[in-house]
């Protein structure tokens, strides 16, 4: 019996431990316009290479910091200063602190997180950024008492959005930037693997 439950679970101290991890996601999702004409959809496609930090808080939680850089393909958006917008690629940027539910002596298991994600895409005509909330859901298995891989379902809702407008100082009796009434909204999925050592 204890031959078979020590195959089961991971015996050795890990809380305070850190683990860095690298992995890649696949993302889609859509921007969601929404003026008074009805409701728009564009569709948005792309994947980032991942980078990480897991911090071992206690024997069923885990605290984790990531970054994200790679490349998101948008159909014709009203992320514009000018809407409707041509289809594109831009390079994509995502920062994420989570918090997650990680039974780090089993051997594995599912595992639940959430946190804050701060993240934006370089488009042609000026940048846009999102502050939200992201939240996962996955499985994890330990390779052996010094690693482990995580593949893991995401969502990232926005709660704060929007483009990042130019200053300019020539003028001031004019407005320092056009004004832009925004009415979408970006919300993306994902599917990563990761692993950690």
């Amino acid at each position: 019996m204890s031959a078979s439950a020590s195959a089961q679970s991971v015996h050795m101290p890990m809380v305070g431990r850190q683990f860095p991890s690298i992995g890649i996601a696949a993302q889609g999702g859509a921007v969601i316009d929404v003026p008074d004409s009805g409701i728009r959809m564009s569709p948005a496609a792309g994947g980032v290479a991942r980078l990480g930090l897991h911090h071992i808080v206690g024997p069923r939680l885990s605290m984790s910091a990531e970054v994200g850089l790679g490349a998101t393909y948008l159909g014709e958006h009203p992320m514009a200063t000018a809407p409707p917008a041509d289809a594109e690629v831009g390079f994509a940027w995502q920062l994420a602190v989570l918090a997650r539910y990680f039974p780090i002596y089993e051997r594995s298991g599912l595992t639940f997180g959430g946190g804050l994600q701060y993240s934006g895409l370089r488009l042609s005509d000026v940048p846009s950024t999102q502050m939200g909330a992201e939240l996962r859901a996955g499985y994890y298995r330990w390779h052996s008492e010094e690693r482990f891989w995580t593949l893991e379902l995401g969502l990232s809702i926005p709660l704060i959005e929007g483009l990042t407008l130019p200053t300019e100082f020539a003028n001031p009796d004019e407005p320092s930037s056009p004004t832009v009434e925004r009415t979408w909204h970006y919300v993306r999925a994902s599917l990563g693997l990761s692993f950690a050592f």
